[in-house]
Order: C-alpha cells, then sequence, then structure tokens
C-alpha cells in the first residue's frame, strides 16, 4: 500500500446504461479514501462523523460497505435519516448481458429517455447516504431478449425488455417496452423542504436502428403516463471518435404530460399535474451533449430542452487536479411549467500539502429562482504518508 488514508467518501454507483448527465467526484479522484471523519449537517443539526467504507472483491462480485458513527454536537439525539451500517454497494457483471447493481444508481435511463431519463435513486434528502437511497438493478439476455429490472428502496419499480426484431441492410432494428411506477409517491422533508410527488405509473414503446453503429443510431419512442398525457420523440445518438456523445431529437408533448418523469431529480423536487405538467399541446427539441474537453483531465456536458415558455437544463463539469482541487458540478432544472425548481450540487477534493486534505460537499434546493435551501458537508483526510513520510506504507 502506497499509503493509508482516513477520509470521507460520497457515495456515487453509476449503471451501465447511458443517460442525463451527471458527474461523480470519485471519476476524477486518483486518491482512494477509505476511513475517515468529519462535520455533516443533518436534519438542520450537526454531527461529528466518522465512518470506515471497506471493498471486496469476491471472484468478480464487488462489495462496498459502509460504517458510520454520528456524535451530535448539541442537544439532540441521533440523526433519523442515517444508517451506522450500509450496503454502498454490490454487483456483478458478466459480459454486459447477465448481472445486478445494487446500491445509489444514478443516470438509470430505460429506453430513450422520453419516460426514464438519467434517474437517480438517491438524489433526495441530504447529502448522507443511507440505505433508503439504494436500488437493485438486474439485467438478463435469452435468446437475444434483454430484460431488465429495477427495485428501489423508495417503492419505485421499472421493468424493460429489448430485442432484434428484423435486420435492414444487415442491420438489426431493436424493438422495446418500458414500465415504470412509483408505488407511493414522494413525501421527504430531510432535506429542510418538504418534497412531495404523487405515486404514479407510465409506460413505454420505442424502436432504435444503429445504421452507423456507435457514430449514429436513429430511434423514436412514444411514452404515457397513466391517467395523465402522453408523447412521442424522434430523433438521433451517437459518438464522434470517443470525444463527443451527442444526441438530437424532436418531441410532441400532449396535454398533461412531462417528459421524461424520471429523471435525476425526481427524489428531490417537488411536483404535482395540476399546476406543473403541461396546459395544452406543444412541440419542442432536445439537445444533448458531453465531452471530454481535456482528454482525460475534464469533462463537461449539457442536456437542454424547449417547449415554447417551457424549459428543462441538465449541466455538469467536472475536473481531476487543477491546482490543489478536484471537482464536479452537476445542476438540474426539472420539467415544471409553473416553478424554476433546480438543485445545484458541488463536490471538491482540497489537497492542503499539509498531512491532511479537505472533502467538501455544497447541496442547493432551489425553491424558485433565487430562494434556495442549503446543506454542507466537509471531512478532513488524514494522510499518514506526508505526516510519517519514511514509514513503508
Amino acid at each position: 500500500m502506497k499509503q493509508f488514508i482516513f477520509g470521507i467518501l460520497f457515495i456515487f454507483l453509476t449503471t451501465a446504461v447511458q443517460g442525463g448527465i451527471q458527474y461523480q467526484l470519485s471519476d476524477f479522484m486518483k486518491e482512494d479514501t477509505a476511513a475517515g471523519f468529519g462535520y455533516v449537517n443533518i436534519d438542520n443539526n450537526s454531527y461529528f462523523k466518522a465512518n470506515i467504507n471497506p471493498n471486496f472483491n469476491l471472484k468478480g462480485l464487488q462489495v462496498g460497505l459502509g460504517i458510520d458513527l454520528y456524535i451530535p454536537m448539541g442537544d439532540y439525539g441521533y440523526p433519523k435519516s442515517a444508517d451506522w451500517l450500509t450496503l454502498r454497494y454490490l454487483g456483478y457483471d458478466y459480459q454486459k448481458k447477465h448481472g445486478f447493481k445494487y446500491g445509489r444508481l444514478s443516470n438509470v435511463t430505460l429506453g430513450q429517455g422520453l419516460l426514464v431519463d438519467g434517474f437517480d435513486t438517491g438524489s433526495g434528502g441530504t447529502s448522507e447516504f443511507n440505505n433508503q437511497k439504494t436500488g437493485f438493478l438486474g439485467y438478463l439476455t435469452v435468446l437475444k431478449t434483454k430484460v431488465t429490472a429495477l427495485q428501489t428502496a423508495q417503492n419505485v419499480q421499472g421493468l424493460r425488455v429489448e430485442r432484434p426484431l428484423l435486420e435492414l441492410a444487415s442491420t438489426p432494428v431493436i424493438v422495446g417496452a418500458t414500465y415504470m411506477r412509483d408505488e407511493d409517491g414522494v413525501n421527504d422533508d430531510s432535506s429542510g423542504t418538504l418534497v412531495t410527488r404523487p405515486a404514479q405509473d407510465g409506460y413505454a414503446a420505442d424502436v432504435s436502428y444503429p445504421i452507423g453503429g456507435q457514430f449514429f443510431t436513429l430511434y423514436t419512442e412514444y411514452a404515457k403516463l397513466v391517467d395523465h398525457g402522453q408523447g412521442v420523440s424522434s430523433g438521433a445518438r451517437g459518438t464522434f471518435f470517443d470525444i463527443v456523445d451527442y444526441k438530437a431529437e424532436y418531441r410532441v408533448l400532449g396535454t398533461d404530460f412531462v417528459p421524461g418523469y424520471f429523471n435525476n431529480a425526481y427524489q428531490s423536487t417537488a411536483f404535482n399535474f395540476s399546476e406543473g405538467a403541461l396546459k395544452e399541446q406543444v412541440s419542442g427539441v432536445l439537445v444533448n451533449a458531453t465531452s471530454d474537453i481535456m482528454g482525460e483531465y475534464a469533462k463537461a456536458g449539457l442536456q437542454y430542452e424547449l417547449y415554447d415558455d417551457v424549459n428543462v437544463l441538465t449541466a455538469a463539469l467536472g475536473w481531476k487536479q487543477i491546482g490543489p482541487v478536484t471537482g464536479v458540478l452537476n445542476y438540474s432544472k426539472p420539467f415544471n411549467s409553473e416553478n424554476n425548481n433546480a438543485i445545484l450540487v458541488g463536490d471538491f477534493y482540497y489537497r492542503t500539502a499539509k498531512f491532511y486534505d479537505l472533502v467538501i460537499r455544497v447541496k442547493r434546493v432551489y425553491v424558485s429562482s433565487n430562494e434556495f435551501t442549503e446543506s454542507v458537508g466537509f471531512s478532513v483526510v488524514f494522510k499518514i504518508d506526508r505526516l510519517l513520510p519514511n514509514l513503508p506504507i
């Protein structure tokens, strides 16, 4: 071992399916943080936190545990929205055909994104990871038919089936069907702001044709929110030389429909159909582009949707060490015809060149364009190799 580190780990797990734009601090880190201590704010109270995050690899089975201790810094008890023991990650994959993942799942897109676009099981509540922010994603391929199933701790369930239907010009035409359901809706005030959504389910059907392989794929999708509206999208997506990923599509959205309803801000922003859904049929465009703007050192991405006077925006920026700081910024403004609800999350790793480093997270949940609630957490990463550089560790 080159070094022994005491530090905090902000837990982010991503799925293999591509969806809305969101980056994780761990994607840009050179250091490994296996244990830690620091200050966190949970349920509007302050705590000293100590944790250890052991990871295991058992013949291809990836396991990550979390053991956390929260000591109140005032006259109040243990935080209700925190867990002392968490299963951070559990996963296995066989040639991307069969496997499963458990933990905080983000960037989960089922189909082409008109119904389920970058869904995140852990975006709600405070910045602290707990067992209520987890989900299970399993996938199985039999006779060219791939089945994907999702179950979250918040009772959101998803199912997708896809398979090649026929070949045109030696290229398969792929058909798929998706179903998504939130069994009991969202009712969460742990962040300091009450977030509510009704129970809801929806379904979608899509056809894709990768006529240009990874470079150019044509697709179309139909989606319906049960007891509400429906929409249709058609477009193209692909990759330029493994540098730029793009997506562009045209959408026609019916009355009382919400595109990408199950998205990366689903658990953290309130919504009700009577105020936020479309009041009339509209058409619009979606554009999405991500790029490794500095090779492996920095990435940036943006997705923008415009339907008359309703706009939706997600954007992300992440960078490896520039000066003393590694960081990611994630911004999301979901669909809502009545307000400017948005989320901004910044995660930063600051190297002091002393015997410790700092990890800082700032999360803002906007109620309007200029009103928000904010939670901040920070920790100290104690670097023994700097304090005692001659130790053989």
